[in-house]
């Protein structure tokens, strides 16, 4: 059998028979709870209840005539709910994949999410499915649900409260049950609805990339929620996030164990492994994946992009009837990053009918417009400042902030015309709480996304925006091709353990790979020192080489701008006896006399190895002060030159580079070629080079040198 095959996981969402494992009239238990729902929101596929003492009884269930086993049902059945006691999971999936079951949802847990001996058991139940040909779903997962086939296995308080199901347009995929239910929930509230929603919990079988892959390939999705906890298959997930995109399907991701904490929650949790964050949160900004931290933000932007859509640029406009609350927006929009919008003349003209020459600029405060003429007129007054505002070619988006005013639903219609008239995202800010009722039902009807404070709408703008420029920048150029795999013969032989190269080994390396080093040669004593200075030229610098020193400066290992061979000897004498002072005998093995190199900025460019994306490379403002400055940016490798630019430039020190207050700028083309260069060198050793820090790369105009370099490899 294809365990990669799609036709399984289409037929579990799209089932046509459903079985139930401890079927029964009792819906507050698992078996009676999954049949009521399916029979309440009108499933239109066969459910086979399975009860053995109820079928020895011919007792139905819930008006359904119940069977004692899975085999004895007159058909194969797509689907098997499996909640009964953890020591009977295994004879019950068996008897399933005996009876040719394409998908077994195991609610049950005590699995892998509580230790060892879980772990052992759910390996043992994968395996039994694989051997006989059926998939899991779980186990310790609250079900799924395909909204546009009205087919709800999920049981979770948020499906069982409401008594419809609402057919959207939003995919999700979640580890947890619970925020499953919870997404459901909020936008059922908004009076928007899901397309499918799996929980997938341990995911000791079809994970979170089985199902994405579906729902990229679901006609009635148009845009993915991913909660994630661990990631099972890192490399999948970058393959489909990159053909979700390309689809026109907007990628939203949050990521649970972003700290140490939240990591042992995971793992407590589902059994996952969490990962590393910030390997994560690198691809998804290459691939153009939101990531977010909060499920509530992600299917607020989900909603707000289904129902006002995207853009890219263009600054927001605020609308609102209170003086107050439109200064707040301001201030919000400003220090979010948003461009607040000049109207032009035109639109100051249109609006001048209505708004006293005071107020014809953002934002457009209606209770100026109420008082300034006549009250009978402020619905064509608002329409007509709306339209104009919304039209005008520098604003991309707007925001009604609606509080406990006057007119609400005069501004709740206008808010909903506008939004479906000016093909611009347009939304509600609903401050009112209970006063505003009325008009969070009216944007219900509408299907138009209200959101209640000033900082989730900040979200779901930046939402917004970011989505429309990764839908619209053009399709990814071909990145460089990796160094070649015969670099590795340059490291060390293997020898099982982690090995810490030196400064001169590394840069030996670099050397060997084309990248830019100072001339430069290892001393043992102080004429050695003398010689090497003479013949590569003053002024030169002296490093110590001594194992386990990194941080050379910090134990006076370093001398600069050294100009005689005086100097060379003094400062070698002076360094030796540092390290006599500070270091075991014989850890110093010389002196490191190297070209001196100008710098007009002192760079970092390094690498990590990820164990699930590879290689990760990190750049940003490097030199001494590094770790107190951590001015850094990631990048997966391979990587184009349009993404280093990128990069730099999003560095809170890029100025630097740019040449601030008169100073000369670096040559960035001649920069992102060197950084291509140390990407490309660092993915072609691959898993071998553990870690790698250049630093400082000098710049000095076109001129680039590494000055410095460290290498951790195995």
């Amino acid at each position: 059998m294809n365990f990669d095959s799609q036709d399984q996981v289409h037929r579990i969402m799209n089932a046509r028979s459903v079985a139930i494992y401890g079927a029964s009239d009792d819906t507050s238990k698992w078996g009676g709870g999954l049949m009521h729902l399916l029979l309440r929101h009108g499933y239109q596929g066969r459910i086979y209840p399975i009860n053995r003492k109820l079928a020895q009884a011919a007792q139905p269930v819930q008006g359904l005539r119940t069977y004692g086993a899975i085999g004895d049902i007159p058909e194969v059945v797509d689907v098997a709910c499996v909640a009964v006691p953890n020591e009977q999971v295994s004879q019950v999936i068996g008897e399933c994949a005996d009876a040719g079951v394409a998908g077994c949802l195991v609610i049950s847990s005590n699995f892998a999410e509580t230790g060892d001996d879980g772990a052992l058991r759910q390996q043992a139940l994968v395996r039994l499915a694989r051997e006989r040909g059926t998939r899991l779903i779980g186990p310790n997962c609250m079900g799924l649900m395909n909204t546009h086939h009205r087919f709800n296995l999920c049981n979770s308080s948020a499906s069982a409260f409401y008594d419809y199901m609402i057919q959207g347009h939003i995919g999700v995929v979640s580890q947890s049950g619970a925020l499953m239910g919870t997404m459901l929930a909020r936008a059922y509230a908004c009076g928007s609805g899901l397309s499918s929603a799996i929980s997938v919990g341990n995911q000791a079988d079809l994970d979170i990339c089985d199902f994405f892959d579906y729902l990229i390939a679901d006609a009635n999705t148009h845009i993915i929620c991913l909660y994630i906890e661990g990631l099972l298959s890192p490399q999948r997930f970058r393959t489909l996030c990159q053909r979700s995109v390309a689809a026109g399907k907007p990628v939203l991701v949050v990521k649970a164990g972003r700290s140490e904490s939240g990591a042992q929650a995971v793992q407590s949790h589902t059994g996952s492994l969490a990962g590393g964050y910030a390997s994560l949160e690198a691809v998804c900004t290459q691939l153009g994946v939101q990531l977010m931290t909060d499920v509530i933000d992600m299917v607020d932007v989900a909603m707000a992009w289904s129902s006002v859509g995207a853009w890219r640029e263009g600054g927001v406009a605020v609308m609102t009837a209170s003086g107050g609350g439109g200064a707040l927006a301001m201030d919000a929009l400003e220090q979010a990053g948003f461009q607040l919008p000049s109207l032009s003349q035109p639109t100051r003209d249109n609006m001048a009918r209505w708004l006293p020459p005071t107020h014809l600029q953002l934002p457009l405060d209606v209770g100026v417009i109420a008082s300034h003429g006549a009250p009978q007129n402020i619905l064509s007054a608002l329409r007509e400042c709306a339209a104009t505002i919304m039209a005008d070619p520098a604003v991309g988006a707007g925001i009604y902030v609606m509080t406990t005013q006057k007119y609400a639903e005069v501004c709740t219609q206008v808010v909903i015309e506008t939004a479906r008239q000016c093909g611009k995202p347009l939304f509600l800010v609903n401050q009112a709480s209970e006063v505003g009722q009325g008009t969070s039902q009216a944007m219900r009807e509408a299907a138009q996304f209200e959101c209640a404070s000033l900082h989730s709408a900040t979200t779901v703008l930046h939402g917004l925006r970011d989505i429309g420029r990764t839908l619209a920048r053009p399709a990814p150029a071909a990145t460089k091709p990796l160094a070649p795999s015969a670099l590795r013969n340059l490291l060390p032989v293997p020898q099982g353990c982690v090995v810490t190269l030196s400064e001169a080994d590394t840069k030996a390396l670099l050397a060997q790979a084309g990248l830019p080093v100072p001339r430069q040669g290892l001393a043992r004593n102080t004429n050695e020192a003398i010689h090497l200075a003479r013949d590569i030229g003053f002024p030169v610098v002296m490093k110590i080489d001594a194992l386990g020193v990194t941080h050379k400066s910090d134990m006076g290992g370093v001398a600069l701008d050294l100009n005689s061979e005086q100097a060379v000897a003094q400062a070698y004498e002076r360094i030796a006896g540092q390290a006599a002072q500070h270091l075991a005998p014989g850890h110093m093995r010389g002196c490191l006399v190297q070209q001196s190199v100008p710098a007009d900025v002192e760079l970092i460019v390094g690498s990590r190895w990820d164990p699930q994306f590879g290689t990760m490379v990190v750049l940003g403002l490097g030199g001494t002060l590094v770790e107190l400055l951590h001015d850094v940016r990631i990048l997966p490798a391979p990587f184009t030159r349009a993404e280093v630019e990128e990069q730099l430039t999003q560095l809170q020190l890029y100025p630097l580079l740019a040449g601030y207050r008169g100073a000369r700028p670096v040559d960035l083309e001649r920069l992102i070629e060197t950084i291509e260069a140390i990407g490309a060198f660092a993915a072609g050793l691959g898993e071998r080079l553990l870690e790698f820090d250049a630093n400082p790369v000098r710049v000095s105009g076109s001129h680039i040198c590494i000055a410095d370099a460290r290498a951790v490899v195995i």
